[in-house]
């Protein structure tokens, strides 16, 4: 495997483009984005160091469906060859049996964004969001802008503008020039709906990350 160093808006896949390498993250986050024919597109679910970009290749895809993209900076995972992921997941034992509770997982999660995304108010989802990104990266800093935020949540700018200035506000975090600092994570997890304790379940399972490339 070889490292892959990657910043806020970098494009892992494209829909319908090849699934040539795999990856799987060991810093950061990254979102699977559901788009739509007329070039819009919404975060359906996200992925960290507890999983795999490109899992549709363990049920046989040679395309991606989704558009995947870098969440924040810094990120980086472990890539490797496409076909060489098939062979090693098509063989009998744990790395197989993980990615067939994985996606099980990750479904589940799909199913909760999509109803987040439905029931609840933009504060709460920017909210949710940017805990969710500082687990992930394991630091109370990253950089990450409202615009691409936006693009993520499917959300207007002045939205995610309007919802962070209130988390600033409120001493939750703190922004400046495309850098977010958690200031207050009590007051954080206060403001942000209950979809983050059920995604902090899935945290605790196994992971696929391979910290030492092997």
């Amino acid at each position: 495997m070889a490292s892959v160093a990657f910043s806020a808006g970098d494009v892992v896949y494209r829909p319908g483009g090849p699934i040539r390498h795999v990856y799987f993250p060991y810093r950061g986050a990254f979102s699977l984005l559901a788009a739509m024919p007329d070039g819009r597109a919404v975060e359906a679910g996200s992925v960290g160091s507890d999983g795999v970009l490109g899992l549709s290749a363990f049920h046989g895809a040679v395309r991606s469906r989704a558009e995947v993209v870098c969440q924040f900076s810094p990120s980086a995972a472990w890539r490797m060859a496409g076909d060489a992921f098939q062979r090693e997941a098509g063989r009998p034992g744990p790395l197989r049996d993980l990615l067939h509770s994985y996606t099980r997982v990750l479904f589940d999660r799909v199913s909760l964004a999509v109803a987040c995304g439905v029931l609840h108010p933009a504060p709460q989802r920017c909210a949710t969001w940017l805990l969710l990104a500082w687990d992930r990266a394991e630091a109370a800093e990253f950089d990450v802008t409202h615009e691409h935020m936006a693009r993520l949540l499917g959300m207007r700018r002045a939205t995610v503008t309007d919802a962070a200035g209130k988390l600033q506000a409120s001493g939750a975090i703190a922004y400046r020039h495309g850098r977010v600092c958690v200031l207050n994570r009590t007051r954080l997890e206060a403001a942000a709906c209950e979809c983050y304790r059920g995604a902090q379940v899935d945290f605790d399972g196994p992971t696929l990350t391979r910290p030492n490339g092997g």
